[in-house]
């Protein structure tokens, strides 16, 4: 552990500029809890066995459509914005070290940005999503979104998370005497299930409504044809919602 992860802030920065950081880092503190928790959602969603259990399909279109949308403007804005006075990680970082730390500490903050510094490879997607941002989300370019629907998508979500995380990661470096959660509580599972949290608890009764999940008991001779039509995979979802609720596995 650093010197600095045992200090608070006003020990480390110069009293004239203690409420502007805190104001300022907690405006990006607040973004990036958006920004965890939509990835979060958008884990469950994706996650969810729709089609087994009988979900509406258009619902999960969009919700998930939203959500993508909503964390490609918040990693774009938080990052990287171009206007000269828009709030950024970058430029709350570059204020730290330059004119808010303390002389002393100036080094040390310096070297933990460092260490902590975005991966080339979380810039690349965040440039891309600049540019789905810049062609279909912010504007409608017409040439814009011809390329894009021409190519494949341009960021997965498994990048979406990778910034995400690189994102957090940085902004605890210029955090002091604590590391923050960046996700609504409601929301948090340690292990990413999609059964966990409110989120959970609403797809967890979609699931319990379906006819897959009723038919064993309701409808036996029904099930029966049911059951050849299932894969590993889809017995292992549906024998996880019976037995959460107390029925026993299927085989």
């Amino acid at each position: 552990m650093g010197h600095l992860d045992r200090l608070k802030d006003h020990d480390v920065l110069n009293d004239r500029y203690l409420e502007q950081y805190r104001r300022d880092s907690g405006v990006l503190r607040d973004e990036l809890v958006y920004l965890h928790s939509n990835l979060r959602l958008l884990s469950q969603l994706r996650q969810f066995p729709v089609s087994l259990f009988e979900a509406p399909q258009a619902l999960f279109w969009f919700l998930i459509k939203n959500l993508t949308t909503e964390c490609a403007l918040i990693c774009c804005r938080v990052w990287k914005d171009k206007p000269k006075r828009a709030l950024t990680l970058n430029r709350l970082a570059k204020w730290l070290t330059e004119r808010a730390i303390r002389p002393q500490y100036r080094d040390e903050l310096t070297a933990r940005l460092e260490s902590a510094r975005v991966p080339d490879s979380v810039e690349s997607t965040i440039d891309s999503l600049r540019s789905v941002r810049h062609a279909s989300i912010a504007h409608l370019d017409y040439q814009g979104i011809g390329a894009l629907k021409s190519s494949p998508q341009p960021v997965s979500f498994q990048e979406l998370r990778a910034a995400g995380e690189a994102l957090g990661a940085f902004f605890n470096a210029l955090s002091f005497g604590s590391q923050q959660l960046f996700v609504v509580v409601q929301f948090y599972s340690q292990d990413d299930a999609w059964f966990e949290g409110d989120l959970g608890y609403v797809l967890d009764r979609i699931a319990l409504g379906s006819s897959w999940f009723t038919a064993p008991e309701k409808h036996p001779a029904f099930w029966r044809v049911l059951r050849q039509r299932l894969d590993a995979e889809q017995l292992r979802e549906i024998n996880g919602v019976r037995t959460r609720h107390g029925l026993p596995p299927l085989g």
